[in-house]
């Protein structure tokens, strides 16, 4: 699977659909975050934690500036004691967090998430 370098956030009619299911999908991660994760990691594996944590980053980052460079908030996460486990954890079953979530991201906002498998995809805003 190629990794998408850039999420790029839609303009247009496209984008006024969108912006309500991303802000959506925001206060699910931060729930969840609150909620699920907020005493201990699912099945003692944190990467769901850090999992969790950079999709809330990384769609608030295209919410707020309508794009996001993999590679620079990967390097502006690496920096951060608060943020570096996010890019600096490797599961050998799941992979990197910060990349999993990333790739996550990118299809919600290319594709609605149509290659996602799993999880509870974007809310409806009807």
């Amino acid at each position: 699977m190629d990794h998408p370098s850039i999420i790029v956030f839609p303009e247009g009619v496209q984008s006024q659909h969108r912006r309500p299911q991303f802000e959506a999908k925001v206060a699910e991660y931060r729930c969840r975050q609150a909620t699920e994760f907020a005493t201990a990691p699912v099945d003692g594996n944190p990467f769901w934690h850090l999992n969790n944590r950079a999709k809330i980053i990384i769609l608030e980052r295209v919410l707020t500036e309508g794009r996001v460079v993999r590679t620079e908030l990967f390097r502006e996460l690496y920096f951060v004691p608060a943020t570096e486990q996010i890019v600096r954890y490797v599961d050998w079953q799941y992979g990197n967090p910060f990349h999993t979530a990333f790739d996550v991201i990118f299809d919600y906002v290319a594709n609605g998430g149509a290659n996602v498998s799993g999880g509870t995809g974007l809310p409806s805003t009807s």
